[in-house]
Order: C-alpha cells, then structure tokens, then sequence
C-alpha cells in the first residue's frame, strides 16, 4: 500500500512541477514551442512505460519514475493548451472552459475503463497513454499550422 502512496505523491508532484516551470518558460519560449516540447515529454515517457510493460520490467521506480515524468509534461501542456482553446473567442469562455473540463473528463473516464477491460492491465494502460498522447501531439500540430495558431504561438 505504500507503494500506492508513493506513486499518488509523484503523480502530483510532477503535474504541479509542471505547471511552474510552464509558467517560468512561457515569458521566454513561444506558446507553441513550449506546448509540443511538453508533450513531447509526456509522449516519451509513455513510449517508454509501454516498452517497460511489454518487457514484464515493471517496478517502483521505473513506473513512478514515467509516471513522474509523463505528469511533468501533462502538467506542463494543460495550462497552455487550456488557456489556448479558452480564448478562441472570449465571448464564450465559461463554456468553452466548461466544454473542455467534460471532454477531459470523458477521455479519462474513456481510458480508464478500457484499462480495465483488457488482461494485463500495465500493458493496456502504457498503449492507451502512448496513443493518447501521439493523438495529443499530432492535434497540436494541427492547430499550430492553423491560422489560430500562426497569430498566438
């Protein structure tokens, strides 16, 4: 049970790491630079928890190590891609803020779900945050190549 513990305090320590330093960086890298590095971050290391599953290496330390580390950069590109799609059009940003709080709910409910479906559930769990952040960083890339993102990034 410790062990849980421990990978709770990882877990938020690397998200609100991750959001200090995006407030440290963003007055020195462009938006959009600092978006995809940090998911970028988050990706490597679900790659990364993926391989460990699928080798059967799995222990405390390499799992709270990714998972300290993929919540650095989830951390990191909330904040900015939060404040992004608020500000499309700021007449509307209390649903729009709204809107995004539900979808990133739904998705979380999504993949923990599917986590819980399939026999191993480590093995599962590095696939669905490996996708979900490469589906994470090809979106970001489109919306930087939009004309959205050529104004404010």
């Amino acid at each position: 049970m410790h062990d849980v513990g421990l990978l709770l305090g990882f877990l938020a320590l690397g998200i609100s790491l991750g959001s200090a330093i995006t407030s440290r960086l963003a007055g020195f890298w462009a938006v959009g630079r600092l978006l995809f590095a940090a998911n970028s971050l988050a990706l490597t290391s679900a790659t990364s928890f993926l391989l460990v599953a699928f080798l059967g290496k799995e222990n405390v330390a390499s799992v709270a190590g990714l998972e300290f580390l993929y919540a650095l950069g989830a951390g990191m590109a909330s904040p900015i891609a939060l404040t992004r799609a608020i500000s499309v059009d700021t007449s509307i940003t209390g649903s729009a803020a709204g809107l995004a709080g539900f979808i990133q709910m739904a998705v979380g409910a999504a993949c923990i779900w599917l986590v819980g479906t399939f026999a191993d559930p480590a093995l599962s769990a590095g696939i669905i945050v490996t996708v979900t952040s490469a589906f994470a960083q090809v979106a970001f890339r489109l919306a930087m190549r939009s004309d959205f993102g050529r104004r404010t990034g």
